[in-house]
């Protein structure tokens, strides 16, 4: 999870992106959770789709990596245009 991978790693910056409003509030109370014991500073969460933002926000060669948690909601062949990967 999100707040696992920030967790283990808090040298790195980690940008959560979410599609959904109630995803992000979900992220968002487990970090203020999780931060009681020892904070949680290397996390950002935006909210819009991912492809969008990784083409619009980020310059070429301005990410150390990307990693992908549910990327095929869209299991039907006709939703393949919806998909990010």
């Amino acid at each position: 999870s999100t707040l696992a991978m920030a967790q283990a790693e808090p040298e790195l910056d980690v940008v959560a992106v979410e599609v959904y409003r109630r995803g992000l509030a979900q992220l968002l109370s487990a970090i203020d959770r999780a931060s009681t014991t020892n904070p949680i500073t290397n996390t950002r969460l935006l909210r819009g789709d991912g492809v969008d933002v990784l083409s619009d926000m980020f310059g070429p060669d301005s990410l150390t990596g990307v990693r992908v948690f549910f990327p095929d909601p869209w299991p039907k062949a006709r939703h393949h245009k919806r998909r990010l990967l």
